[in-house]
């Protein structure tokens, strides 16, 4: 059996000024890496990890870092573990995203499974590239227990996916908090879902942000 624990990673800049950051390279705010310290630790103390992916933004591989320190392993990066691709929209605030895009704004409020950012990707073709990487990394570490450091479209997409959730759906799963854990196990190709969302290791102050995409 292969345990795929996936992790979000902290708070970034782009969290903190509340843009579009999509897969611009934003690093994470003192915040976030005080975050990934407290993921590093609960995870030394609860799991045994053999093998640690990350997408290969610098947000994620930053949360990463403190985990592959405590179990002195490298990180394979991934450019499947990237967030959405938000293509024009990228460093816009929302209040830019709403004047200059108004009509893709309109869009991704009202008929969000169906939205394109101008230039970007798809929500299907979010989903579709989640469950291919994490499938495929899934079945590469059979046996193993597997940390995997991403982005809130990635962890939503894949639990949709394991929870049967259709992808024009989405916004019924939570959107995942900041370093939040969601954990799997994947048996003679099945994922079963374990946990979702889980900040038990995260002090109160440390869980508000969920703003991501």
């Amino acid at each position: 059996m292969t345990r795929l624990i996936l992790v979000r990673h902290g708070q970034s800049t782009g969290n903190e000024l509340h843009i579009v950051t999509g897969q611009g390279d934003y690093p994470l705010t003192a915040l976030g890496h005080a975050q990934a310290k407290k993921a590093a630790t609960w995870l030394l103390a609860k799991e045994k990890i053999t093998k640690i992916y990350s997408s290969d933004l610098s947000r994620a591989y930053q949360t990463a870092e403190p985990t592959a320190e405590c179990f002195a392993l490298p990180i394979h990066t991934d450019v499947g573990l990237r967030e959405m691709d938000m293509g024009a929209l990228v460093g816009l605030p929302h209040s830019e995203w709403t004047e200059r895009f108004s009509e893709n704004w309109s869009v991704w409020t009202s008929a969000h499974p169906h939205y394109r950012a101008p230039e970007g990707e798809s929500i299907p073709e979010l989903y579709e590239r989640s469950v291919k990487t994490l499938s495929r990394i899934a079945a590469e570490c059979d046996g193993e227990c597997v940390a995997i450091f991403c982005h809130m479209g990635v962890m939503r997409s894949f639990e949709a996916f394991v929870q049967n959730i259709p992808c024009d759906e989405i916004e019924s799963v939570s959107k995942g908090r900041n370093a939040s854990i969601a954990i799997y196990t994947y048996e003679d190709g099945k994922f079963t879902p374990v946990a979702y969302d889980l900040v038990e290791h995260l002090e109160d102050s440390m869980t508000g942000v969920t703003f991501g995409l």
